[in-house]
């Protein structure tokens, strides 16, 4: 069994390494999406790798030092990431417009009103934003309770929580499964993400959900380590509430329970863990059919939903047109049938239609400009979102905004970044395939996960910003690889000065 296992891991690593391979490819070399200069994302993505190696080289130097202090530098290091993040959000606000302005002005009206006010056919066309209103509705409640009623800080302020919330996550789990010198390398790579700086004005379902996706994740490592039955199912049930909240507001969060369930399949620990899975199953469907059952009842109107409410194979369909991408001509043609049951199936004979029309080949062409469009941009479409009439006009959206004077560096050094992230997690992947690592079975969920929300973005409509909630375990999976190759690239650094030398002095001899 342990072999099967093994070799089982050991197939899935070398297919992760070869499908974003695939993709790290496309997005460096073929990026017709985005059309970046090769050169310069390749020079950037090198400048992240050598500088990411010479601060690892630092903390390995500093390891005791981390170790007798760790709390107060990563204390201080994730306090300073706030405090930075706190001030783009500031100097980057925006008056908000589209489905941000529907999620911020309902959760106001939801408290001040207890209904969603003029929002109100927005969220019967869109319920699944529901949760990141009430998300805000919450967090305005208590606020002005403590006589705080700037709702659009108050909402930066939480967006920006939400966002070290899922860093410190990322710390946490680094720590736990390999080390305090990956945990620290971790808080590096989150404090290089600049998107994670310039989305903290955009208080959406993308940055609200981010530490639920993390949350989850380190429960069930703390679900692992349970000593007593009755400490396991205590922690399922966190699990559960975790994965809940985070699937309420953006359901690509349920993909990490999904990773979890397989990775105890492979493990064979089913039987082991049979209590916590049990439970948390029976509490996540409890917590999902609760809140949908308020939401239907008590916010919505039930022959409007009928009436509105785009469907998710609307965003199936739409996935499949194009390069996959938003296009109006799908909403005009959902929306030219009456009922939630005809949009439905209009919907899916349609998807069927296009599958038909594409064939097995022309539908891999066809996934391959899509996926480019949804892993080909390192900024993960923030420019488009922080564009719409800016509170503060300032030195920052030169930067920050298409057409500034410096976005172009932005763009490029972001998306090196970005590029160097997944060089990382591809060679690391397919290390611990080749090697047989002991630790290759720790990061199989975080694998398992990256591996969910590609396959998800495959089938849904292609947004670069759709990965944004994802982006912590990106960061991990690096977080998590690099000492390894840290350690094999010093061995041939060091074969190849001996070699060096060797030959230097034969040289010499003769």
């Amino acid at each position: 069994m342990r072999n099967f296992t093994s070799s089982l891991v050991t197939s899935f690593y070398y297919l992760f390494g070869l499908i974003f391979s695939w993709v790290f490819l496309s997005i460096v070399l073929n990026n017709q999406a985005y059309q970046f200069k090769t050169l310069h994302i390749v020079l950037y993505a090198i400048g992240w790798l050598v500088a990411t190696g010479y601060v690892y080289k630092a903390i390995n130097h500093t390891e005791h030092f981390l170790r007798a202090h760790e709390r107060k530098v990563a204390g201080l290091w994730i306090l300073v990431i706030f405090s930075l993040q706190l001030y783009c959000g500031y100097l980057l606000a925006v008056a908000t417009g589209w489905d941000t302005e529907a999620v911020f002005r309902g959760a106001i009206s939801l408290k001040e009103q207890g209904n969603l006010g003029g929002y109100s056919d927005y969220f019967h066309i869109f319920p699944h934003n529901l949760g990141a209103t009430s998300a805000l509705k919450v967090v305005f409640s208590v606020c002005s309770a403590l006589g705080l009623h700037d709702y659009h800080w108050i909402a930066t302020v939480y967006n920006v929580v939400s966002i070290n919330l899922g860093i410190t996550f990322v710390y946490l789990i680094c720590r736990e499964i390999k080390s305090v010198k990956a945990a620290f390398l971790s808080l590096w790579l989150s404090s290089c993400c600049i998107p994670l700086y310039f989305y903290t004005p955009i208080f959406y379902s993308d940055t609200l959900s981010l530490p639920f996706v993390m949350m989850s994740y380190y429960i069930y490592l703390l679900i692992l380590k349970s000593d007593t039955l009755k400490q396991q199912i205590i922690r399922a049930c966190f699990f559960a509430v975790a994965c809940a909240l985070g699937t309420l507001i953006k359901f690509t969060v349920i993909i990490v329970a999904v990773a979890v369930l397989l990775d105890l399949l492979i493990r064979g620990k089913l039987k082991r863990y049979w209590p916590a899975i049990a439970v948390s199953t029976l509490l996540l469907y409890a917590c999902l059919s609760c809140f949908k059952y308020y939401f239907h009842n008590h916010l919505l109107d039930k022959t409007l939903s009928e009436q509105k409410q785009v469907p998710y194979t609307h965003w199936v369909m739409m996935g499949l047109s194009g390069s996959g991408a938003y296009n109006g001509s799908d909403y005009e043609y959902t929306y030219t049938f009456s009922t939630f049951e005809a949009r439905t199936q209009a919907n899916l004979h349609r998807i069927s239609e296009r599958l038909k029309e594409y064939g097995a080949w022309g539908y891999l062409e066809f996934l391959h400009r899509k996926q480019q469009l949804n892993f080909g941009s390192g900024i993960y479409g923030v420019n488009e979102m922080i564009d719409d009439n800016p509170i503060r006009p300032n030195a920052l959206h030169q930067v920050a905004i298409e057409g500034g004077k410096h976005f172009e560096t932005f763009k490029h050094l972001a998306h090196g970044y970005h590029v160097f992230l997944f060089l990382i997690i591809i060679l690391s992947a397919v290390y611990d395939a080749a090697a047989k690592t002991g630790s290759a079975m720790n990061k199989l969920v975080a694998r398992l996960a990256i591996t969910g929300i590609f396959i998800f973005l495959a089938l849904w409509e292609a947004n670069s910003r759709y990965i944004l909630n994802f982006i912590p375990m990106f960061i991990a999976c690096a977080a998590l690889g690099f000492p390894e190759l840290y350690r094999v690239a010093e061995i041939i650094k060091r074969s190849l000065r001996e070699h060096i030398q060797e030959s230097r002095t034969a040289a010499t001899t003769n």
